[in-house]
């Protein structure tokens, strides 16, 4: 046995250094068929699930016209997020992360089945689409660090940028697809067509899921549990220094940057144009979200060194802020928002590379969890900063303040991390 273990050892090694030749595919990912069930059926839910994103919104908007109830969706939709991610990340490395999914979508379905009926029937208030966000909201958290940690065991590790590319790519158009098919929905369907709607897209998810062939087992066996197993993760991630900079990098450029929430009042006070052209502001970071997502599918593979062009990307990120707040003109205003969205892609892209690629398969759903925390918290409480700072020295002195800002953060970040500009994904 130990000669057959050292011949098994010795055959292995290469393929943990192999660097895959520059002529590799940028479809590469996509012959491997569980991983691209798993990304149609994702894509589907995910249009699904922007389509009640606008639904909810609308609804709320139509018993009081009031702003307030609006901001108080993003309440129940954040505090879940902070409570419940790390016990699903917990729960995404201790068992099986596909049969994890098979309990969550058919929830997550049934919440918005629950809505299409209330809304049919006319019993729907705002206590109830409050409640039903919590709680669809807390199932996400303990849904999302399974469906993002599952994509590494579907693919080969030097496919894995590619795959990462591709999950972006798809669920950028996707998010740039599903509000204007919900507004489409609305009108033509009513409220709860779109609610049902939503619930069919889930389904595409649960039949992907029945199809895999791969069993993959739980990623962590023995070792703590519970809370300590929480802390474990939190652990690995403060050891690390690349990974809790990753992390930290996306907080600070998202804080910083959360220029989006105050469009409408740029669109009145600063461009002076209406409810028309505010769409097609909302639009630009979308659009240019897309581009920057296939851009990165087909460099993806060509990256040795993604830190050093991370940081380029949010420090650009942090520039396209600023000029969007000098912005004057509509299409500046467009181009430059479309550039926040472009680098903010890239950028992302490069980041969940980064994680993935460090964190050990046994703490993946814990890491994940908490990177989504960051993710989540960083514009959430940056649309809170950008509003109070708009609010007393004005729209654009907020927006520019916020880039330059990201700016100082990054060349802060990369100068004392040096290991993030230095790191090679064969690592």
């Amino acid at each position: 046995m130990p000669c057959v273990a050292g011949k098994l050892a010795t055959r292995d090694a290469p393929a943990r250094t192999t660097v895959p030749p520059p002529s590799l595919s940028p479809f590469v990912a996509l012959q491997h068929r569980d991983y691209s069930l798993l990304l149609i059926g994702r894509f589907i839910s995910t249009i699904g699930r922007q389509i009640q994103t606008v639904a909810i919104a609308y609804q709320v908007y139509q018993f009081h016209h009031s702003t307030l109830d609006l901001g108080l969706i993003s309440l129940f939709r954040i505090v879940p997020v902070i409570t419940f991610s790390l016990l699903g990340g917990m729960l995404a490395d201790v068992v099986d992360r596909r049969r994890l999914m098979l309990l969550t979508q058919p929830l997550l379905m049934s919440f918005s089945v629950a809505l299409a009926l209330l809304t049919a029937a006319g019993r729907v208030n705002l206590g109830v689409i409050y409640g039903f966000t919590f709680l669809a909201a807390a199932t996400g958290a303990l849904d999302m660090p399974a469906r993002q940690a599952i994509i590494p065991a579907l693919v080969p590790r030097v496919h894995l940028p590619n795959a990462l590319s591709w999950n972006i790519t798809v669920m950028q158009v996707a998010m740039v697809a599903g509000p204007a098919i919900g507004g489409l929905a609305i009108g033509a369907i009513g409220l709860a067509g779109a609610y049902s709607f939503d619930a069919v897209g889930f389904l595409a998810v649960i039949f992907a899921l029945l199809l895999m062939r791969s069993r993959l087992g739980a990623a962590s066996v023995g070792g703590v549990r519970g809370w300590k197993a929480a802390v474990q993760g939190l652990g690995f991630i403060r050891r690390n220094d690349i990974v809790g900079s990753v992390m930290s990098l996306d907080f600070f450029a998202t804080f910083w940057g959360s220029a989006t929430v105050l469009l409408p009042a740029f669109a009145d006070k600063i461009l002076h144009v209406g409810p028309t052209a505010l769409g097609i502001l909302y639009a630009a970071p979308a659009v240019g979200s897309v581009i920057g997502a296939v851009v990165m599918t087909g460099l993806s593979n060509r990256i040795r060194k993604p830190g050093f062009p991370l940081l380029i990307a949010v420090v650009a990120f942090g520039l396209a802020t600023v000029g969007f707040g000098f912005a004057r003109s509509m299409l500046t205003a467009i181009l430059f928002l479309a550039a926040t969205g472009l680098t903010d892609t890239v950028s992302m892209t490069l980041r969940h590379q980064i994680l993935q690629l460090l964190t050990p398969d046994a703490l993946r759903g814990r890491v994940t969890a908490a990177n989504q925390v960051f993710v989540q918290g960083g514009p959430q409480l940056g649309q809170l900063e950008a509003g109070a700072v708009a609010a007393g020295l004005g729209v654009p002195f907020s927006i520019i303040s916020g880039g330059v800002a990201c700016v100082v953060t990054v060349i802060l970040i990369g100068w004392k991390v040096p290991a993030i500009r230095r790191y090679r994904i064969e690592q």
